[in-house]
């Protein structure tokens, strides 16, 4: 009986065009990956900041005039994220004018992109309107 060789049902001889190819788009495929986690991970810090602020501001809705503990709300919201800079509440008009006031929180955090030149700092900011 005759020895049957196994050969490519495409074309005989193509064995190392699938490695050749991989090898052309596997760059592509990398930075597209490295892409989407840079994206993903500013949009999760992102979304962090403006959950802390929103506790931040139902805290400043309950005590408006304890811009201190507004400060300690959102700083422990944020227990999870280091080098955050939460700028101190401001009031407009100021408080001994009467209500309605607004309390305008606002947080930043640097952020070091893998690969996009994204922005290097997220920032969040909250607007409370206490009456």
């Amino acid at each position: 009986m005759p020895k049957q060789r196994f050969t490519s049902a495409v074309r005989p001889g193509a064995s190392g065009v699938a490695a050749a190819e991989f090898a052309l788009i596997a760059p592509v495929l990398i930075a597209m990956m490295l892409s989407v986690y840079d994206i993903g991970n500013a949009v999760w810090q992102r979304l962090l900041l403006q959950q802390a602020l929103r506790a931040g501001g139902q805290y400043a809705m309950s005590f408006p005039t304890q811009t201190s503990g507004i400060t300690q709300v959102i700083t422990a919201s944020l227990s999870g994220l280091t080098d955050v800079t939460v700028v101190p509440p401001a009031m407009s008009p100021p408080p001994g004018d009467g209500p309605p006031y607004y309390i305008t929180l606002s947080a930043s955090r640097p952020y070091a992109p893998f690969l996009l030149p994204l922005d290097t700092e997220n920032v969040a900011s909250y607007v409370v309107r206490v009456q």
